[in-house]
């Protein structure tokens, strides 16, 4: 992965950058259980960008704050 807690930072969620990492290539359904999120997540997040965190190769859970 590309960052310490196994997160992948996200500008948008659109398939196509969902998809563009080699992380979820063979990903095919949105779930999982987030356990911890590092300072650098959190502070992506007040961004207003979304986190994509891939669980066991095959699942896609997204994160994003609301407002």
């Amino acid at each position: 992965m590309k960052t310490p807690s196994d997160f992948i930072k996200l500008d948008s969620l659109t398939k196509d950058e969902i998809y563009s990492h080699p992380e979820t290539i063979g990903t095919y359904s949105w779930q999982g259980d987030i356990n911890s999120i590092s300072k650098s997540d959190l502070e992506h997040l007040l961004t207003g960008k979304p986190l994509l965190f891939v669980v066991n190769e095959e699942y896609n859970c997204i994160i994003k704050l609301v407002k």
